[in-house]
């Protein structure tokens, strides 16, 4: 009796095992992913044409997360046209996610006065999409990083789980 109880409790140990590393690895696929989608957009905006714009509104956006921590943004909204057509857009950056401490949102802001001019990076694809800056997001590479990791850590946790079956 007492080896059935121990066959019992390892195979659900086992299972919960094999569960926890096949999500763990999904997860880190996706924040791989989009890691890598982020790097993607920042690098093929570096070959983007650019215009001249007008900022139309700049200002700084707060927001508090479950911790207490408090968030900053640089929201701009600007103006541009290419051959003649009429644009507008929002992003700061390439990838649209720009978190970033009060001093830098203020420096952008600072940057980027209402009614001032701005060169505009466009997509020639999709001149709708559009980005004042370009550069790395750390954003990116923190998702990749932790994406690589998790692929890693579960797929050698799922390697490890498999191969100890074998064992009693």
């Amino acid at each position: 009796m007492p080896l059935a109880l121990s066959a019992r409790r390892n195979s659900g140990q086992v299972f919960g095992k094999l569960v926890g590393a096949t999500l763990g690895f999904l997860l880190g696929i996706g924040a791989l992913w989009f890691g890598i989608w982020n790097q993607s957009r920042v690098r093929a905006a570096e070959s983007w044409p650019v215009v001249q714009g007008v900022i139309d509104s700049s200002s700084v956006a707060t927001s508090s997360g479950r911790r207490g921590r408090t968030t900053y943004r640089c929201k701009v909204a600007y103006h541009f046209s290419v051959d003649g057509k009429a644009f507008s857009g929002e992003n700061m950056d390439p990838t649209g996610n720009q978190n970033e401490s009060s001093t830098a949102a203020h420096d952008h802001v600072r940057r980027y006065p209402k009614g001032g001019p701005c060169t505009v990076h466009y997509d020639p694809a999709d001149p709708s999409v559009s980005c004042l800056e370009l550069g790395t997001t750390v954003t990116g590479w923190i998702f990749v990083l932790v994406g690589l990791g998790m692929v890693l850590g579960c797929g050698f946790g799922f390697a490890k789980t498999f191969l100890s079956l074998g064992r009693v």
